[in-house]
């Protein structure tokens, strides 16, 4: 038989990561969802993350917040939108 021990204080829960991350638990969640991060879950069903999920979420070649507002998705000239 094969005991594996894990230490709970290398790994994050869902909101203590979330909050690390920056992100909101439903966006993890979604993440979790879509195989793109995949945490250990305890007995309870809880989701368990290590900080090395959390290097992996903070890439550096991710779009910062302001890429994903509606008013950098066109060109603009002097802050003004130049769609028209």
């Amino acid at each position: 038989m094969t005991l594996t021990v894990v230490r709970r204080s290398r790994l994050y829960d869902l909101d203590t990561f979330a909050r690390a991350a920056g992100a909101h638990p439903d966006l993890v969640r979604r993440l979790v969802a879509l195989g793109l991060l995949e945490p250990e879950r305890d007995a309870a069903g809880e989701l368990w993350f290590t900080p090395a999920q959390l290097i992996t979420l903070a890439t550096p070649n991710a779009p910062g917040p302001d890429a994903l507002r509606a008013r950098n998705r066109f060109p603009q000239r002097n802050g003004e939108p130049t769609c028209c």
